[in-house]
This record gives C-alpha cells, structure tokens and sequence, in this order.
C-alpha cells in the first residue's frame, strides 16, 4: 500500500501504474469484489506467524498516520474498536496440529460430551467439560465461546468475558478486531500522549450499560455492522470527546444537552421504510457464507425475520405522510445533504414514488455525479417502468464508474433481453 502510494506522488509513477491497468485483460469481473465468502479457504491459526506480520504492519501504519496528523496540528481522536463479541460465535475454529494424536482425539471427545451437556442446559458439567477440553487446545475458538456461554449462565460474568474475547482471538477467519490491535492503538496512543490526541474506548463505551458487559445483538446486526442504538452510541462517543478536545482550547462551555437518538434519526431522514430495507439487506448477508455457517445463524434469522414483520405493520398511509414531511423538516435545514437526499429516495423509492424517487436520485446524483450508485438506481427504476431506452444510458454510467459491478452487468442484460437487443445482452 506505501509503495502504491509513494508511486503516485510521480508522474512517471502514476504513468507506470496506468499502464499496468491498461495491460491487465479487460473485463467487467475483473476487481469484483465476492464479500466475505471470499476469504473461506484462507483460514489462519491462532499461532500462525502470518498473524505477527499483520500486527507488525497495522502498528506500523498507525503510527505513521498519527504522526502525520499531528505534524500537521489536526486534532485527532483516536478510538479502540468495538465489534460484536456477546453474540458472534466465531467463524471458524481451527485445531492444533502439533498436538500428538491422542491428545486430539481426547479434545474432540471432550468437546463433543460438552456440547451435548450445553444442549440439555446442564450449565456446570458444560462449562467444566469445555474447560478440560481448552486445557488440551486453548486455540480451538469455538471452546472458547461455547465455555463463555455456559459460564455466563453460572453467573461467572468476569470468566465469561475473557473466553468470548478468547474466542474472537482464535477465530481463524479473523474479521474481526481482536484484542491484541486494539492493545496496540492503545500503546500507540501512549507513544503520542499529548493535548491535540484523544483515545476513545469505543467497547467501554457502547457496552458500559449492559448486563453482559459486552457488546452484542443491540449494537451489532452481526460481527462488525452497526445497529442503529449502536451507531449513535458510537457517535455521541466521538462527539463527547471532541467536546473535550475543544474545551481545552477554548473556556467557553456548553450546557447544552446531547441530542436524543430520536432526534439524530428524524434529522437524518431515517423512516421504518429505510429501516425495513436495512434489515433485508442484513437477512440477505446472513444466508451466505461464512455468516450462515455460524451456529446462531437461525436464531438471528428469525429474530430479524420477527422484527421486519413488525416494521412492516407500521408502513401505513398516515405514517407515509409523517416520512414525507420528517424528509421536507431535514431538507429544510440542510437541502444539500446528500445523506438525506439518498434516504429520501429510498424511500419514495420503497413506498412506490417512482417518478418522486428519480426526482432525488437526480438531485444527488448531480452533488455525487463520481458515484455509480444513484445513476443505477435511476437505471433500475426506469427499467421497472419500461424505458428501457433511458434505463440503459443510466446503468451504463453506473457501469462505466463501477465495471465490477455485478447488479448493474445483471441490470443491463435484462434491459436489453426486453427489447430483443439479444447480443449484446448475452455479453
């Protein structure tokens, strides 16, 4: 990444990685990105030295960017990273190889026993059995958080905490943040101690009120994905700390109260519309890998699935009318905001205002016009109305900013299918 860099601050440089892009075969798949399911055959041991290296670089780059910010007199607020520990088993649990084969062979049955014990709420012999069995294999990640489970019904809060942390530290698809980054932006924070650098204990402070003592299912869809609770508690984190940044520069205080979630979401145009999509898109993620393959994907599934429902209740007439004038509130006061703008549209777009949802997509399109997003929308809405005309000229724009973008290459083909374009369709 520093070497692809340090080649654009040249001519010469950025000729040379023009010219590899140029050369490199020209195709529509090419730099698609495939999600999550792409990393499922690159499974990491927890003792993998593979893991030092990654350690080693984020340390390193963190540095140079706070050292860079604060050369250059910026104020920076830095934040260790909360991800879901409560309620994300970990997506992959490796063995340990070097271990002699009866030594496996004892862990995989003391691990099976546990599990069965788990089963019937036998909560005591569970969490012994799966102690005996981490005692043999202390990198087997689902131990880990199977053990937290049971202790944490024991009451053993504090156990049961480390072995939910064990457990995304052995993960062996590690998407998620674990211990030893956030104890290095902690250290690298003490390395640049000083008035204009604030660490932020993002974790401390969205699970500081909750039974568990870790964040879980009410800050997190999944592993890494925000609730909307989640957001602004992670938003009223950075905010408070930046109050306190400003504070020491200037003696003038506020006694002004925080704004409520509440607030925050009408300003931001946020409507169970919105909302109901959001939680599609998440049940959407959640029946593919390596998200269905985690052993509470069901249980999520139908949680999501109840709630959806329950959104769906309230997406009436009146409630239509109360969106429509929350969105014309927040314009009022920010009509170029191109965050409200987009949820307005998608709304018009989810509640059936076609004509309304181009109208807007246009708008931001016009204040975004590098972003491929609202041009396939406006490309997607005329296709459903039968311009097919129109619709290809917007999804190829779309297309011409994004090339790997696979809705849009999908989009296209049936736009074209319509009109008996066979061709270039098939293409």
């Amino acid at each position: 990444v520093q070497l692809v860099t340090a080649l654009q601050r040249s001519r010469l440089g950025q000729l040379t990685l023009d010219l590899t892009r140029k050369l490199q075969k020209p195709s529509h798949q090419s730099g698609s990105w495939g999600g999550m399911a792409m990393f499922q055959n690159q499974r990491v041991a927890p003792q993998s030295p593979k893991r030092k290296a990654v350690y080693e670089n984020f340390a390193a780059n963190l540095n140079d960017m706070l050292q860079c910010g604060l050369d250059a007199g910026a104020g920076i607020i830095l934040n260790t990273v909360a991800v879901n520990l409560h309620d994300s088993p970990p997506f992959a649990s490796l063995p340990d190889e070097t271990l002699p084969p009866e030594r496996r062979k004892r862990f995989a049955e003391l691990f099976q026993t546990a599990r069965n014990a788990q089963e019937t709420k036998d909560w005591t012999n569970a969490a012994d059995l799966f102690g005996q069995a981490l005692e043999i294999d202390g990198g087997f990640a689902e131990a880990h958080y199977r053990h937290a489970m049971c202790l944490e019904q024991l009451g053993q809060r504090d156990a049961a905490r480390q072995h939910y942390q064990d457990a995304c530290d052995t993960d062996a698809l590690p998407f998620r943040t674990d211990s030893r980054e956030n104890t290095l932006i902690r250290e690298a924070a003490a390395r640049h101690a000083q008035d204009k650098l604030l660490l932020v204990d993002a974790p401390g402070a969205l699970a500081k009120d909750l039974p568990a003592g870790l964040c879980g299912q009410e800050s997190f869809y999944e592993h890494v994905h925000f609730t909307f609770a989640g957001s602004y508690q992670l938003g009223r984190a950075w905010a408070q700390a930046v109050a306190q940044m400003l504070a020491k520069a200037d003696s003038q205080q506020t006694t002004n109260d925080w704004a409520t979630q509440y607030s925050c979401e009408r300003r931001l145009g946020l409507t169970d519309w919105n909302r109901k999509l959001v939680i599609q898109s998440v049940r959407q993620r959640l029946q593919v890998p390596p998200l269905n393959s985690q052993f509470n994907n069901l249980e999520r599934q139908q949680r999501l699935a109840a709630y959806e429902n329950f959104l769906l209740s309230l997406l009436t007439e009146t409630s239509a009318k109360e969106a429509r004038a929350m969105f014309a509130e927040a314009l009022a006061a920010r009509p170029e905001d191109h965050h409200i703008l987009e949820a307005q549209a998608v709304f018009l777009q989810a509640s059936g205002d076609l004509p309304g949802a181009i109208q807007q997509w246009r708008k931001v399109g016009e204040l975004l016009p590098h972003d491929f997003l609202p041009w396939f929308q406006i490309g997607s809405i005329m296709a459903k109305q039968n311009d097919f005309s129109e619709s290809e000229t917007y999804l190829r724009r779309a297309i011409a900013l994004r090339p790997g973008l696979v809705e849009g290459w999908s989009e296209l083909g049936q736009c074209l299918g319509a009109r008996s374009d066979w061709p270039p369709a098939l293409v």
